[in-house]
């Protein structure tokens, strides 16, 4: 966990590492846990954002689950649109909400914003 006298910055640094490291090993509800403490301190973190949305998917889940999880990726989307893998997390979200429209949708806008990527 963290150590005291450590900047903010460093607390959240170790922060994701550890969420990074629990999210690989497919412990989603502790990766969920991890960054809702993080988001506390910082809730417009787009690393964390992502980490929720990774750990939402992985949990067996409910239509609103996805919709949360899609939400976060289409938010990321906004502010890196030139991510290819939060555009390919974004389709994988609306498939699992059975929203093939808007799925396909995001694949031609992950095309489009990424046109230097193969495989998109």
């Amino acid at each position: 966990m963290f150590r005291w006298g450590r900047s903010s910055r460093e607390k959240l640094a170790e922060l994701k590492q550890q969420a990074e490291e629990v999210l690989r090993s497919k412990r989603y509800t502790k990766a969920l846990s991890l960054a809702a403490q993080a988001l506390k301190e910082a809730p417009d973190d787009p690393d964390f954002l992502r980490i929720r949305a990774d750990a939402l998917l992985g949990e067996p889940h409910s239509r609103e689950v996805a919709a949360e999880a899609s939400a976060i990726y289409s938010y990321l989307t906004q502010r890196n649109p030139t991510d290819p893998t939060i555009w390919v997390r974004l389709v994988l979200a609306l498939l699992k909400e059975n929203r093939l429209a808007e799925a396909l949708a995001a694949s031609e806008q992950a095309v489009i914003s990424c046109p230097n990527v193969a495989g998109l």
